[in-house]
């Protein structure tokens, strides 16, 4: 496979069976049209939920046959987002001890599939019940210990704020080592900052960070993730483009949840840019 496009496609069923099925399509899909993309894998498709973190559950995953097919496959861009439920604002949620040991057998997991890099959640609803500074200061603290734990970049995702919380988040964060994940979807449902305003944060984030993006659409209400061909609104495709031509390195995870058709339909429609 020999084209590649920053296009690319995400793995995030209830099912392993369900999910396997997508890899596989995923898979000939690349292989009949001669390309390659990134994928991104989300650690909930194997029901990585607290009882797969106890002892001796994990070799459950290492010998699941989407762990098998993607070491078989080579995947160059890989990216594993790890479980939503385990984020990087952690006040009263998690023991802090359980919460570290979550994050230290994800990661032993997910560095056997040599990832490019991981995706996590910042934050939780906790975060409107405390003080910005103590969201910070807590983020902040966390964010230096699961920095230790491997050399595999970080990206943390928008979820329930504004971008202008991150551009605080990181001028108090002052670390250039943890990266950034633009998700178009979230924005629209938690953010009141239009298209133009997200341009510019965005460029100014690519100064000192590196970008990812989560492409998927909702009724501004629900997180939904439908794909883009849905409704195919002009202001949302020309607003993709925009953020393609000004971050033409990043990748693009079309993360929607209606299936492999769903992803191809997507993907046809940005493949030209």
């Amino acid at each position: 496979m020999n084209n590649q496009f920053n296009f690319g496609f995400k793995i995030d069923n209830c099912t392993e069976e369900e999910n396997l099925i997508e890899l596989e399509q995923y898979i000939a899909f690349c292989n009949i049209n001669n390309i390659t993309t990134p994928i991104e894998l989300g650690f909930e498709c194997f029901g990585y939920k607290e009882k797969f973190l106890k002892k001796g559950q994990r070799s459950l995953i290492l010998d699941s046959n989407i762990i098998n097919t993607i070491k078989s496959n080579n995947f160059d861009n890989l990216v594993i987002h790890l479980a939503v439920s385990n984020k990087l604002l952690n006040i009263k949620d998690i023991d802090k001890d359980i919460w570290l040991d979550n994050w230290k057998k994800q990661i032993e997991v997910a560095e056997t599939l040599k990832p490019k890099y991981f995706v996590i959640h910042g934050t939780s609803k906790e975060r409107k019940q405390n003080p910005e500074n103590i969201v910070f200061e807590n983020m902040k603290k966390n964010w230096n210990i699961l920095k230790s734990l491997t050399d595999i970049p970080f990206y943390i995702e928008n979820t329930y704020e504004d971008l202008a919380f991150y551009n605080r988040f990181f001028d108090y964060l002052d670390d250039p080592d943890l990266n950034f994940v633009l998700d178009i979807g979230h924005i629209k449902i938690h953010s009141k900052e239009i298209h133009d305003d997200i341009i510019q944060i965005m460029l100014d984030f690519a100064k000192t960070r590196k970008i990812h993006f989560h492409i998927h659409d909702n009724n501004a209400l629900q997180d939904q993730h439908e794909p883009i061909s849905k409704n195919e609104n002009k202001d949302t495709i020309d607003f993709i483009h925009r953020l393609v031509k000004n971050h033409s390195n990043s990748i693009f995870i079309l993360e929607n949840r209606f299936g492999f058709d769903a992803f191809s339909k997507d993907f046809n429609l940005f493949e030209s840019l």
